[in-house]
């Protein structure tokens, strides 16, 4: 193995090896700088195409809304573009390279239809609280039992909090 320090003044290109039994020029070396983003004003569906632009975007292997991968479908070394996944929520876009990562300065504003990825309890009496948790839950405006409407106590983006209502035997709660 060998471990050696790319100069500041360093640049991609043929990497030479110099040794007692001459020289080799087997490894084709690619340096590669930390992603940059520049700043964006946008709202997108899931399953949307986006195209963002910065600096260094070529060799970037991982891009991710708050937090939720997304897969990369092209990049220059200025634009990269990718597909709003479907558990994507609102937040910034972050990106990888070898070189380090970045994240956005904007935030990415994600449209689409709420989430629910759990609520608990899972049963309760007429006039419990129930939490239910998921994405994009700040766009929900009622929430029923079995038919029945229940009152919002609090409502946030990854969190909604109703009692149930009276009446309520059993039922599917519908958002």
């Amino acid at each position: 193995a060998l471990t050696f320090t790319v100069p500041k003044t360093g640049s991609s290109g043929l990497l030479t090896v110099i040794g007692p039994g001459g020289t080799s020029n087997i490894i084709d070396l690619i340096l590669v700088s930390a992603p940059a983003l520049a700043s964006f004003n946008k709202s997108v569906a899931v399953g949307e195409s986006v195209t963002l632009s910065g600096t260094n975007l070529a060799y970037v292997s991982s891009l991710t809304v708050d937090g939720v991968a997304a897969p990369i479908t092209a990049q220059s070394s200025t634009t990269i573009a990718f597909t709003v996944p479907d558990l994507a929520p609102s937040g910034t876009v972050t990106v990888t390279n070898a070189a380090g990562s970045a994240t956005s300065t904007s935030v990415l504003l994600v449209v689409g239809p709420p989430v629910v990825t759990k609520f608990s309890p899972a049963s309760g009496k007429v006039g419990a609280s129930v939490t239910i948790t998921g994405i994009r839950l700040d766009t929900v405006s009622s929430v029923t039992f079995g038919g029945t409407s229940a009152t919002l106590s609090k409502k946030t983006a990854t969190g909604i909090t109703v009692k149930v209502p009276v009446g309520v035997a059993k039922g599917l709660v519908n958002l």
